[in-house]
């Protein structure tokens, strides 16, 4: 992952600058190309690990926008899929 150099976000909230560092040879994703099987796999290990390292933390009951969700929510999420498919 890039290091940030510098961020900054106005008082409105509609423009932000971000720095960060270049490392190249990595290249960003493009969701319409997609990407390999290994380069999946990859991902989804990392992402699995980032998850992991915060999972039933204490900070997002504190954190004031972040949400869990329950069962009561289910019907919700249930309908979002159906229509979807």
């Amino acid at each position: 992952m890039p290091r940030p150099y510098f961020a900054w976000v106005s008082e409105e909230g509609d423009r932000f600058a971000l720095l960060l560092e270049d490392i190249t040879p990595a290249t960003p994703g493009n969701d319409l190309t997609g990407c390999s099987v290994q380069e999946a796999a990859a991902a989804l290990r990392n992402l699995a690990a980032l998850h992991a390292a915060m999972w039933d933390s204490p900070d997002f009951e504190r954190s004031g926008f972040l949400q869990r969700f329950g069962p009561q929510d289910a019907a919700v999420y249930q309908r979002s899929i159906d229509a979807t498919v």
